[in-house]
Formats: structure tokens, sequence, C-alpha cells
């Protein structure tokens, strides 16, 4: 008995060693603002409503890379993610949420489907290449003009500008959420359908658009919403 219990072992082991990263994930970006007016008690919305953590107003925040389809985050990690300084430190600056621990529910949950170097370093390394390219495009420019005013944005919008950056095909897997407060519908999350490898090399419009074109979007998200600006309005 003591023999097969450890050839059991021994095999699981083996399998987790040797599985691939996953390649179809879906990778969800908070409208910081939006989600503070919703959970004002949360550690960084009470700094981001007191006017502080300024670049949130700035980029799409991170909020998590999940493995599809959806309900595949069942691998239940149970140790916090080892993440290195650099790492740690572009993190924090791309996901407001590690003030309430957000990182590690998130590596928990969804970064142990993920495999990559099974540590939550590459996981989040993986994440921030992606979001770099983004943020650094004009997707975030929709945000930014339509912040604090009475001129929506729509998700047809959204779409023909992630056309626009990264090909034709691309908008089509993109979604944006939205949330009620009071008698406003707030644009909430941007969610990015990708499929294929993130690698070090996927650090291009290019390499990115690849990815988003793969994929085969199915969900429909919200028609449009107003931008919140930081601060509970």
């Amino acid at each position: 008995m003591r023999f097969v219990l450890i050839s059991v072992l021994m095999a699981l082991i083996g399998s987790a060693a040797q599985a691939k990263e996953e390649t179809h994930n879906l990778l969800a970006l908070s409208w910081q603002p939006a989600f503070c007016e919703m959970k004002p008690d949360n550690r960084e919305c009470k700094l981001i409503n007191a006017g502080r953590l300024e670049h949130t107003s700035e980029q799409l925040s991170l909020h998590g890379l999940w493995p599809q389809p959806r309900g595949n985050d069942f691998c239940k990690g149970v140790r916090k993610p080892r993440i290195d300084r650099d790492t740690l430190e572009r993190l924090a600056y791309a996901m407001p949420g590690m003030f309430s621990g957000l990182h590690e529910y998130q590596w928990k949950k969804h970064g142990t489907c993920f495999h990559g170097d099974r540590n939550g370093d590459e996981y989040y390394d993986d994440t921030l290449r992606i979001m770099k390219v983004i943020n650094a495009s004009s997707i975030v420019d929709l945000f930014t003009s339509r912040m604090g005013t009475r001129t929506k944005l729509s998700q047809k919008q959204l779409r023909a500008e992630f056309d626009k950056v990264f090909g034709r095909g691309a908008g089509r897997n993109v979604t944006m959420t939205c949330r009620k407060d009071g008698r406003r519908y707030l644009v909430q999350e941007v969610r990015v359908l990708l499929k294929g490898e993130i690698t070090d090399d996927t650090n291009s419009v290019s390499a990115v658009g690849k990815l988003i074109k793969n994929a085969n979007n199915k969900q429909r998200g919200c028609k449009s919403g107003y931008v919140d600006a930081s601060g509970l309005q």
C-alpha cells in the first residue's frame, strides 16, 4: 500500500511538472474609480477617494487573468504566490487591489490553473506584458477623455478602438461590464479574451493583437456607461 501511495504521488508531481501554460485566458481590467464608487471601504479605495493614487485614473487597472472556459478555476492553490521584487513593484502600480490582498486571491483562484512556473511570478509577468501594451495605446484615451463628463462610452466605440489599435477582428473579443450606481450606469471593467501562449516576446501591439484576434468571444457585455472620476460622486 505504501508503495502504491508513493507511486501515485510521484505521478501527480510529474504531471504538474509537465503541465503546460494555459493558452485560453480572459484578461479583466478595471476602471478603478468606478470600482471604488461601489467599494469605498476597501483600503485602496479609501486612498483613491481621498485623492491619492492618482495614476488609477490614467490607466486601466488589473483585476485578473482568468483561464477559460469560465469555471476552469478549481486548482485550489493554497500557498501564497512567490513574486520577485521587480514584478512586485510593477504589480503594485498595475493592481491597486493589492492593498486588499487581491493579488493573492487571484493567484489562488486563477493563477494556479495557469501553470507557467507555478509560483506566481510568470503568471503576473505575462499578465503585466499584455496590460502594458493596452495601457500604452489610445484605448485609455477613451476613458480619460470622458472621465467625469456626461458623455457615455459605448461598447461599440471601445470595440472600434481595439480594431484600430490591434487590427480588424480584435474588437469582437472585447466586452465592457457596467454597474448601476444610483441613476448612473458606470463602466467598471474591460474584458479581453486571449488565445495563444504569452511569452517574453509578447510585448508589442502586433503580438498582443494576434492573441486577441485568435480568440472567439461569446459574451455580450453592456451597451454603454459613464466613466467615473476619482472620489465619491
